[in-house]
């Protein structure tokens, strides 16, 4: 009896610990394993998919934004949060550039006139960009807190892209293939709450501009600052549903015993 208590406190543990609050894995489909219908995507303009993956990722196909069809990029169904109101944030993708062009490659915006979550980056400057903020990023005011970490990418290459918000410690951070490559304090410890729409690819406030020209595979959006280790590029653990479908097994195992 004793051992089946303590397993029951850790598997609660492990619902209670789930960190992850949107993830899209992009196989053929843009809904979102967890979080509901309004995260699933609907496609703006003509996006594709390619079986031109990540070599650490674990799916077949990655979705594919093409400079053929200019400004195309994804919008989620609802006007939600997803970040918004969050004291800790990771937002984590792998991202292969075809081109850079224009002044920034947008990877995931949500954005209005009173705040904004950015991951993107500045093809004039060459930096990796990660913000969060109570005003508009056009221009940058002094309320944004920007984190810009120079960077020459390559096109035609894979990378994995982390960035980090931590409320508690008041820092961003920006992780490239497991590595953390620049940080900064800051002056918030929790994200402002807004109605937004979420967007992959492109600025969300004006919706097709500032777009990302490339690749996407498997971006998972959640509610603690991640350590390296847990990083879809260092951990490959199982998605989700086939995590709690495992646990599931053994409990059942483990308790008719």
């Amino acid at each position: 009896m004793v051992y089946k208590t303590i397993f029951l406190l850790f598997f609660v543990f492990i619902f209670m610990d789930a960190s992850t609050i949107a993830y899209w894995s992009f196989e053929n489909n843009l809904v979102s394993s967890v979080g509901g219908s309004t995260l699933t995507g609907t496609a703006q303009g003509t996006i594709g998919y390619s079986s031109n993956v990540a070599p650490t990722a674990q799916g077949n196909q990655s979705l594919y934004l093409s400079s053929s069809y200019p400004g195309s990029y994804v919008k989620m169904n609802g006007t939600t949060n997803i970040t918004g109101n969050l004291n800790a944030l990771t937002i984590e993708t792998y991202v292969k550039f075809d081109l850079f062009t224009g002044t920034l490659s947008t990877i995931y915006s949500e954005d209005s006139v009173v705040r904004s979550t950015y991951l993107g980056y500045t093809n004039d400057g060459n930096y990796l960009r990660f913000f969060i903020s109570q005003g508009s990023i056009s221009p940058l005011v002094s309320s944004v807190e920007v984190l810009d970490v120079p960077l020459l990418l390559n096109t035609n290459q894979w990378y994995h892209i982390a960035a980090i918000f931590d409320g508690s410690a008041k820092t961003l951070s920006l992780f490239l293939d497991g590595q953390i490559i620049g940080s900064r304090s800051v002056s918030v410890s929790t994200i402002p709450i807004t109605s937004v729409v979420p967007t992959v690819g492109a600025w969300s406030y004006s919706q097709g501009t500032l777009p990302l020209y490339g690749h996407l595979d498997e971006m998972r959006i959640s509610d603690t600052a991640l350590s390296s280790s847990q990083f879809l590029y260092s951990a490959q653990v199982p998605e989700c549903s086939t995590l709690i479908g495992l646990v599931l097994a053994v409990f059942f195992i483990f308790i008719k015993r």
